[in-house]
């Protein structure tokens, strides 16, 4: 890999791969069938996979925030940093820690019976203050945190774009100009869909875990 740019990309392709192959097609079946036929194991297994991948997946757009805006306010100071070896412990980090969040989903999701006869795989917590808890803290880690950081960051990395081209005394039709406008409705935009594609499913989550019983 020739940069960290490409290292994070590559990263996040492994991440989103990875949750689209464990959730759409178990889900497809579950949504088809009603019932969950593929045993307790796969039932820890795909879930613990698919929350991982998802954490994984939104820390790697945060830490690409981060590297984004070095690159560019900063690109000689943090030339060090900034090179594939790092970007890819950096990458593994994440998975660690993403690893990390998802371990009580395996505790939790378990096949059970409902009706009598129809198998499911659903959440059994051992209370229900301990589901507000991790929900509360997923939402905090997986959405809140990482929202914020990609947000500041995208800020930062506009107002320095900007800034740099005022003091050069750039044309405001220049080319370079065009470029920058270009690049910040990009940014603007990942930031958004960021913020709107994510903010669904933890409003379920909470709302069904936290304010369940209100």
């Amino acid at each position: 890999l020739a940069n960290t740019t490409n290292t994070f990309i590559v990263n996040l392709a492994i991440a989103d791969l990875a949750f689209l192959i464990f959730c759409v097609p178990f889900h497809a079946v579950v949504y088809s069938t009603d019932s969950w036929p593929f045993g307790s194991f796969t039932c820890k297994f795909v879930h613990f996979l698919q929350f991982s991948s998802m954490a994984a997946s939104i820390w790697t757009l945060a830490v690409m925030s981060l590297d984004r805006f070095l690159a560019v306010g900063y690109p000689v100071q943090t030339k060090h940093l900034r090179k594939p070896k790092i970007a890819l412990a950096v990458s593994g980090v994440v998975w660690f820690f993403a690893f990390l969040l998802a371990i009580p989903v395996c505790g939790v999701f378990t096949q059970q019976f409902s009706l009598g006869f129809i198998t499911i795989c659903a959440e059994q917590w051992l209370s229900q203050n301990s589901a507000k808890i991790y929900y509360l803290t997923l939402l905090t880690l997986a959405y809140l945190a990482p929202l914020s950081t990609i947000a500041i960051m995208s800020g930062f990395t506009i107002s320095y774009l900007w800034r740099s081209s005022f003091d050069m005394g750039l044309d405001q039709n220049s080319r370079s100009n065009k470029a920058k406008k270009r690049g910040t409705k990009l940014i603007i935009a990942v930031v958004v869909v960021f913020a709107i594609c994510w903010l669904p499913a933890h409003v379920i989550w909470v709302w069904s875990h936290v304010f369940s019983e209100i």
